[in-house]
Protein backbone atom coordinates (compact mmCIF):
# COMPACT_ATOMS: atom_id res chain seq x y z
CA UNK A 1 0.00 0.00 0.00
CA UNK A 2 2.87 2.36 0.72
CA UNK A 3 4.36 1.72 -2.71
CA UNK A 4 0.99 2.45 -4.27
CA UNK A 5 0.80 5.85 -2.62
CA UNK A 6 -1.53 5.26 0.36
CA UNK A 7 -0.84 7.41 3.42
CA UNK A 8 -0.26 6.10 6.95
CA UNK A 9 -3.85 6.70 8.04
CA UNK A 10 -5.21 4.69 5.10
CA UNK A 11 -2.76 1.86 5.72
CA UNK A 12 -3.65 1.81 9.44
CA UNK A 13 -7.34 1.59 8.60
CA UNK A 14 -6.83 -1.32 6.20
CA UNK A 15 -4.74 -3.24 8.75
CA UNK A 16 -6.96 -2.33 11.73
CA UNK A 17 -3.99 -0.79 13.54
CA UNK A 18 -3.40 2.65 14.98
CA UNK A 19 -1.63 5.28 12.89
CA UNK A 20 1.11 5.46 15.53
CA UNK A 21 1.80 1.73 15.07
CA UNK A 22 2.31 2.21 11.34
CA UNK A 23 4.47 5.28 11.96
CA UNK A 24 6.63 3.35 14.45
CA UNK A 25 7.05 0.44 12.04
CA UNK A 26 8.18 2.72 9.23
CA UNK A 27 10.56 4.57 11.53
CA UNK A 28 12.16 1.52 13.17
CA UNK A 29 12.60 -0.67 10.10
CA UNK A 30 13.41 1.87 7.41
CA UNK A 31 16.65 1.45 5.47
CA UNK A 32 18.82 3.68 3.32
CA UNK A 33 16.41 3.29 0.40
CA UNK A 34 13.26 3.74 2.45
CA UNK A 35 10.90 1.15 3.92
CA UNK A 36 11.15 -2.12 1.98
CA UNK A 37 9.05 -5.15 3.05
CA UNK A 38 11.72 -7.86 2.95
CA UNK A 39 14.39 -5.69 4.55
CA UNK A 40 11.95 -4.59 7.27
CA UNK A 41 11.02 -8.20 8.01
CA UNK A 42 14.64 -9.27 8.44
CA UNK A 43 15.41 -6.24 10.62
CA UNK A 44 12.41 -6.98 12.84
CA UNK A 45 13.20 -10.70 13.21
CA UNK A 46 16.83 -9.91 14.08
CA UNK A 47 15.58 -7.53 16.76
CA UNK A 48 13.24 -10.21 18.14
CA UNK A 49 16.12 -12.68 18.22
CA UNK A 50 18.23 -10.37 20.35
CA UNK A 51 15.26 -9.74 22.61
CA UNK A 52 14.73 -13.48 22.94
CA UNK A 53 18.34 -13.99 24.06
CA UNK A 54 17.92 -11.30 26.70
CA UNK A 55 14.66 -12.86 27.92
CA UNK A 56 16.41 -16.20 28.43
CA UNK A 57 18.85 -14.54 30.82
CA UNK A 58 16.08 -12.66 32.65
CA UNK A 59 13.73 -15.66 33.03
CA UNK A 60 12.18 -15.91 36.50
CA UNK A 61 14.11 -18.61 38.49
CA UNK A 62 11.00 -20.08 40.13
CA UNK A 63 9.21 -20.31 36.77
CA UNK A 64 12.19 -22.09 35.25
CA UNK A 65 12.36 -24.57 38.14
CA UNK A 66 8.63 -25.25 37.67
CA UNK A 67 9.22 -25.77 33.95
CA UNK A 68 12.14 -28.17 34.53
CA UNK A 69 10.18 -30.20 37.08
CA UNK A 70 7.14 -30.78 34.88
CA UNK A 71 9.24 -31.28 31.77
CA UNK A 72 11.25 -34.05 33.43
CA UNK A 73 8.55 -35.66 35.57
CA UNK A 74 5.41 -35.22 33.50
CA UNK A 75 6.75 -34.77 29.95
CA UNK A 76 4.73 -31.56 29.60
CA UNK A 77 5.41 -29.53 26.50
CA UNK A 78 6.73 -25.97 26.94
CA UNK A 79 3.36 -24.68 25.72
CA UNK A 80 1.53 -26.73 28.38
CA UNK A 81 3.90 -25.47 31.06
CA UNK A 82 3.23 -21.85 30.16
CA UNK A 83 -0.52 -22.52 30.16
CA UNK A 84 -0.40 -24.10 33.63
CA UNK A 85 1.69 -21.24 35.02
CA UNK A 86 -0.95 -18.77 33.85
CA UNK A 87 -3.81 -20.96 35.11
CA UNK A 88 -2.22 -21.23 38.56
CA UNK A 89 -1.38 -17.51 38.51
CA UNK A 90 2.33 -18.15 39.08
CA UNK A 91 5.34 -16.24 37.80
CA UNK A 92 5.39 -16.84 34.06
CA UNK A 93 7.97 -17.70 31.43
CA UNK A 94 7.58 -17.85 27.65
CA UNK A 95 7.64 -21.16 25.80
CA UNK A 96 10.39 -19.77 23.56
CA UNK A 97 12.54 -19.12 26.63
CA UNK A 98 11.96 -22.70 27.79
CA UNK A 99 13.07 -24.02 24.41
CA UNK A 100 16.14 -21.76 24.50
CA UNK A 101 17.06 -23.04 27.96
CA UNK A 102 16.63 -26.65 26.80
CA UNK A 103 18.94 -26.04 23.83
CA UNK A 104 21.53 -24.40 26.09
CA UNK A 105 21.32 -27.41 28.40
CA UNK A 106 21.80 -29.78 25.46
CA UNK A 107 24.83 -27.83 24.21
CA UNK A 108 26.29 -28.15 27.69
CA UNK A 109 25.82 -31.95 27.63
CA UNK A 110 22.49 -32.01 29.48
CA UNK A 111 19.52 -34.30 28.81
CA UNK A 112 16.51 -32.00 29.16
CA UNK A 113 15.87 -32.26 25.43
CA UNK A 114 15.18 -35.99 25.78
CA UNK A 115 11.98 -35.13 27.65
CA UNK A 116 10.55 -33.23 24.70
CA UNK A 117 7.93 -35.12 22.72
CA UNK A 118 9.87 -34.31 19.57
CA UNK A 119 13.54 -34.85 20.33
CA UNK A 120 14.87 -33.34 17.13
CA UNK A 121 16.87 -30.18 17.56
CA UNK A 122 14.42 -27.31 17.56
CA UNK A 123 14.90 -24.94 14.66
CA UNK A 124 15.61 -21.34 15.50
CA UNK A 125 12.51 -19.28 14.81
CA UNK A 126 13.74 -15.74 15.07
CA UNK A 127 15.85 -14.59 12.18
CA UNK A 128 14.96 -17.69 10.18
CA UNK A 129 14.06 -15.54 7.16
CA UNK A 130 17.51 -16.31 5.77
CA UNK A 131 16.52 -19.84 4.83
CA UNK A 132 17.87 -22.25 2.21
CA UNK A 133 15.27 -20.91 -0.22
CA UNK A 134 17.71 -18.09 -0.85
CA UNK A 135 20.27 -20.51 -2.34
CA UNK A 136 19.23 -19.97 -5.97
CA UNK A 137 21.98 -19.86 -8.63
CA UNK A 138 22.70 -16.34 -9.93
CA UNK A 139 20.11 -14.92 -7.55
CA UNK A 140 19.88 -11.10 -7.45
CA UNK A 141 18.44 -9.70 -4.23
CA UNK A 142 15.26 -7.64 -4.60
CA UNK A 143 17.02 -4.75 -2.82
CA UNK A 144 19.26 -4.46 -5.90
CA UNK A 145 16.27 -3.98 -8.18
CA UNK A 146 16.26 -0.54 -9.89
CA UNK A 147 14.37 2.05 -7.84
CA UNK A 148 12.17 2.93 -10.80
CA UNK A 149 10.59 -0.53 -10.59
CA UNK A 150 9.19 0.28 -7.16
CA UNK A 151 7.69 3.52 -8.39
CA UNK A 152 5.38 1.84 -10.94
CA UNK A 153 5.96 4.81 -13.28
CA UNK A 154 6.77 2.79 -16.37
CA UNK A 155 5.37 -0.20 -18.20
CA UNK A 156 7.47 -3.32 -18.58
CA UNK A 157 8.33 -4.42 -15.04
CA UNK A 158 6.82 -7.82 -14.26
CA UNK A 159 6.47 -10.00 -11.16
CA UNK A 160 6.17 -13.78 -11.39
CA UNK A 161 4.68 -16.32 -9.01
CA UNK A 162 3.10 -19.76 -9.06
CA UNK A 163 -0.32 -21.01 -8.02
CA UNK A 164 -0.18 -24.68 -7.08
CA UNK A 165 -3.14 -26.97 -6.44
CA UNK A 166 -3.75 -28.23 -2.92
CA UNK A 167 -3.37 -31.93 -3.78
CA UNK A 168 -0.67 -33.98 -5.50
CA UNK A 169 -0.99 -33.67 -9.24
CA UNK A 170 -3.03 -30.48 -8.90
CA UNK A 171 -2.84 -27.68 -11.42
CA UNK A 172 0.32 -25.56 -11.57
CA UNK A 173 -0.25 -22.04 -12.89
CA UNK A 174 2.54 -19.52 -13.41
CA UNK A 175 1.34 -15.92 -13.19
CA UNK A 176 3.12 -12.89 -14.62
CA UNK A 177 1.80 -9.48 -13.54
CA UNK A 178 2.90 -6.16 -15.06
CA UNK A 179 3.40 -3.83 -12.08
CA UNK A 180 2.01 -0.59 -13.49
CA UNK A 181 -0.99 -1.75 -15.53
CA UNK A 182 -1.62 -4.93 -13.48
CA UNK A 183 -2.00 -6.73 -16.83
CA UNK A 184 -1.66 -10.45 -16.12
CA UNK A 185 -0.66 -13.43 -18.22
CA UNK A 186 -1.20 -16.96 -16.91
CA UNK A 187 0.62 -20.08 -18.06
CA UNK A 188 -0.29 -23.65 -17.16
CA UNK A 189 2.71 -25.87 -16.45
CA UNK A 190 2.73 -29.66 -16.73
CA UNK A 191 4.07 -29.93 -13.18
CA UNK A 192 5.89 -27.79 -10.61
CA UNK A 193 9.42 -28.67 -11.71
CA UNK A 194 11.60 -25.71 -12.58
CA UNK A 195 11.91 -26.78 -16.23
CA UNK A 196 8.15 -27.07 -16.73
CA UNK A 197 7.41 -23.76 -14.99
CA UNK A 198 10.10 -21.75 -16.79
CA UNK A 199 9.11 -23.25 -20.16
CA UNK A 200 5.46 -22.30 -19.61
CA UNK A 201 6.46 -18.72 -18.71
CA UNK A 202 8.72 -18.40 -21.75
CA UNK A 203 5.95 -19.63 -24.04
CA UNK A 204 3.54 -16.99 -22.75
CA UNK A 205 5.98 -14.09 -22.51
CA UNK A 206 8.05 -14.43 -25.70
CA UNK A 207 5.26 -13.05 -27.94
CA UNK A 208 5.38 -9.79 -25.95
CA UNK A 209 9.11 -9.78 -25.23
CA UNK A 210 9.40 -6.14 -26.34
CA UNK A 211 7.18 -5.18 -23.38
CA UNK A 212 9.46 -6.85 -20.82
CA UNK A 213 12.11 -4.72 -19.12
CA UNK A 214 12.54 -6.55 -15.81
CA UNK A 215 11.11 -9.66 -14.17
CA UNK A 216 11.04 -10.20 -10.41
CA UNK A 217 10.48 -13.77 -9.19
CA UNK A 218 10.05 -15.05 -5.64
CA UNK A 219 12.44 -17.54 -4.02
CA UNK A 220 10.48 -20.65 -4.97
CA UNK A 221 12.61 -23.58 -6.11
CA UNK A 222 10.57 -23.70 -9.31
CA UNK A 223 12.44 -20.57 -10.39
CA UNK A 224 15.99 -21.92 -9.95
CA UNK A 225 16.52 -21.93 -13.73
CA UNK A 226 15.42 -18.32 -14.14
CA UNK A 227 18.54 -17.46 -16.16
Amino acid sequence: MRREGFNQKEIAGALHRSTSTISRELRRNEGARGWRPRQAHLTATDRLGERGKANVKRANPSAWLYAKKHLQEDQWSPEQIVGRLKLEKLESISHETIYQRILEDKDAGGTLYTHLRCKKKRKKRYGSGRSSRRAIPNRVDIDERPAIVDSRKRTGDWEGDTIIGAHDGGAVIASMVERKSRYTRLAKAKNKTTIAVIESINKRMLPIAELVLTITLDNGREFTQHG
